[in-house]
């Protein structure tokens, strides 16, 4: 006998089914096939009332670099399409500059979930054209292949702001006694596109990784939860669509649940370490 509902409910399944399917398959084959794109817009004024006045994960950064004579140039709002899995990033970052040491320094926001200003960078535009870019995060091996005169990237983990632009200005000593010399010329504008040029394909290099992790990933576990159901009871049933929707929902909460994990314990650990060096 003809089932309206049953027919309803399973036509329902697989067409969201086939939505979580493309909504989260497509961007990774994007970023897979090497179209991860970044766009920048700014740098332009801080909010009269700023809304990270009293956040201690910006405060932390905030101040030793007003103690370093660094001064605060603008916001930064950068996107990044295709990355991974997901279809647009949009990231905050907020550019100094210290004409003392003809640096620039870029403190960055981590997107949602995360949103903790976590990453630091100083960046020297030299006058042959080349950048010197050192981040407080590890650079990959693969990474640090990218090294040579255009661009010399330096990764070290610390949230020690002295201990990163040491290293950074130790860097720039080397240079100088090798003959290359940072650019008196440089602004803000020129130092954006120079940063986008060099790092994009860095950008690009870590979507492609990162969206083949995810396909193998997700091709493995919806293979498992999968093959039962179709031996049991073929793939026509409405309990083929089910399941991969309940994992798809419970890959990205366990996604989201884990940024926002790392959120709090980040702005556990910047309070700490407030309380320590207290300034």
């Amino acid at each position: 006998m003809f089932n309206l509902n049953e027919n309803i409910i399973n036509i329902g399944l697989w067409t969201l089914f086939a939505i979580l399917i493309i909504w989260t398959w497509c961007p990774a084959l994007i970023a897979w096939m090497g179209g991860t794109k970044s766009f920048y817009t700014g740098p332009s004024p801080v909010p009269e009332k700023d809304p990270f006045l009293n956040a201690p994960d910006y405060l932390y950064w905030q101040i030793p670099l007003h103690q370093a004579d660094y001064t605060l140039i603008g916001d930064i709002f950068y996107s990044i399409r295709f990355f991974s899995s997901h279809w647009q990033m949009n990231n905050l970052a907020r550019l100094y500059y210290s004409r003392q040491l003809n640096t620039w320094a870029i403190l960055h926001r981590s997107p949602e979930p995360i949103n903790t200003w976590n990453t630091i960078e100083f960046i020297t535009l030299l006058s042959d054209g080349g950048m010197v870019l050192t981040k407080n995060i590890q650079i990959d091996p693969g990474e640090g292949d990218e090294n040579d005169n255009e661009m010399i990237l330096i990764g070290h983990p610390s949230f020690n702001f002295t201990e990163i632009e040491g290293i950074h200005v130790e860097e720039l000593a080397q240079l100088r006694r090798s003959g290359r010399k940072s650019d008196s010329d440089s602004d803000a504008e020129r130092l954006l596109q120079q940063r986008k040029l060099r790092t994009d394909p860095l950008i690009k290099e870590e979507s492609q990784a990162l969206a083949k992790k995810f396909f193998s990933l997700s091709s493995i576990l919806h293979a498992s939860v999968s093959i039962p159901i179709v031996y049991i009871l073929g793939i026509g049933t409405w309990a083929f669509p089910l399941v991969n929707i309940s994992f798809i929902l419970i890959m990205r909460l366990g996604e989201w649940s884990t940024k926002k994990q790392i959120a709090w314990n980040t702005q556990m650990a910047f309070r700490e370490l407030q309380k320590m060096n207290p300034r």
